[in-house]
């Protein structure tokens, strides 16, 4: 079971119950109510998991809870990303034991870095794991990554490469220069979804993105899905 290469990959909330303790039995039963509906993967440890706001002790045990509900019915991406490089590594290697199928790792946050050191941090990640790469493009950090880094490291081997198939995809939607221009790499590279990072917060927006995001759930589930951006 690999990474699904179409439907829709859920990015799981993290759940905590009144003591602020995480609530793994509110986690499994919410993976166990996402089986019935037509979902392809599960991603827990991105942002709406939490990540940034668990020790590394608590993150592992989300990735047990959450295989361990998903019991190879589902294949279960997981959230490494970290500001601390050797919890990063370390969560990688527990992911790849415990049998996720993929990881996802955040830009390092809280410090701005340079596109030599995101480089080499997705270089060094990928060279100490099996499991394809997921990078999460993030304004969150404060330092997204170029267009020109992106593309370099698609082709590299560092990262599970877009063109070898080795990874899902990509949804970028951050740029250093915007509009990125006609001849751009980046534009042709397969298995990538590409959105202007534009001023989305007006009444206009919202609702055409909102009705338009429930109209896609509502015909997938159906079986008929709508804006199906690969046959």
């Amino acid at each position: 079971m690999g990474i699904p290469q179409s439907g829709i990959i859920v990015p799981l909330v993290t759940p905590f119950d009144s003591r602020y303790e995480v609530d793994l039995d509110g986690l499994q039963a919410n993976v166990e109510s996402l089986l019935a509906t037509g979902v392809t993967g599960l991603l827990c440890l991105a942002t709406t998991g939490e990540a940034q706001s668990l020790n590394l002790v608590e993150r592992k045990a989300v990735v047990d809870a959450t295989l361990e509900a998903a019991r190879d019915r589902l294949p279960v991406i997981v959230g490494v990303g970290h500001t601390d490089i050797r919890e990063t590594y370390e969560l990688a290697e527990y992911a790849a034991r415990r049998g996720a199928v993929g990881l996802f790792a955040i830009t390092p946050y809280f410090y701005r870095y340079t596109p030599e050191q995101h480089a080499a941090y997705f270089q060094k990640l990928s060279s100490r794991t099996e499991l394809p790469v997921m990078a999460y493009n993030s304004t969150y950090t404060g330092t997204p990554l170029t267009p020109d880094l992106i593309e370099r490291l698609v082709d590299s081997s560092a990262i599970a490469a877009l063109k070898e198939g080795r990874i899902a995809g990509a949804g970028l939607d951050v740029f250093d220069v915007e509009p990125l221009p006609k001849d751009h790499p980046i534009l042709s590279a397969p298995n990538t979804v590409l959105t202007p990072h534009l001023g989305y917060v007006t009444e206009q927006n919202y609702r055409t993105y909102f009705e338009a995001a429930v109209e896609n759930v509502l015909a997938y589930l159906a079986g008929k899905p709508v804006r199906v951006l690969s046959p």
